[in-house]
């Protein structure tokens, strides 16, 4: 798979969130997320474990649990960023591969793997306040 590759037709975030939702009623397809994310199923159990090993409660969470909840934070951070007017293929190449001089040059799908969700959103957030450059 062509890393960073991205799926054209994921137009919004709510197409976003309906190609992630599997029929079979799980809460999002890990399968989905690494197509329209363009990783390979080792990137993404890469970072997982680097999200599970910061996590206090998703180190004891199932598998299972840990992927969906970190499925939901990089959702979240997608979310918010198109919130702002961002395309959302436009949000996902930010995402996953502009540096970001505010966290040392690291990437925020670096900062969700280090369990930095909190602190990438106060950022976002102060960002679309106009208080970052």
């Amino acid at each position: 798979m062509n890393q960073g590759a991205l799926r054209p037709e994921v137009l919004s975030a709510a197409d976003l969130i309906d190609r992630l939702c599997p029929a079979n009623g799980a809460p999002y397809s890990v399968e989905h997320y690494a197509e329209i994310f363009g990783l390979s199923p080792a990137v993404f159990t890469r970072q997982v474990a680097a999200y599970r090993r910061s996590q206090p409660d998703a180190a004891s969470a199932s598998d299972a649990e840990a992927i969906q909840r970190y499925i939901a934070d990089v959702l979240r951070v997608i979310l918010v960023v198109a919130e702002s007017g961002v395309a959302v293929e436009r949000a996902i190449t930010w995402f996953r591969l502009e540096p970001l001089p505010t966290f040392e040059q690291q990437t925020a799908e670096q900062l969700i793997s280090q369990g930095q969700i909190e602190r990438l959103l106060q950022f976002l957030a102060s960002w679309q306040g106009g208080s970052q450059g």
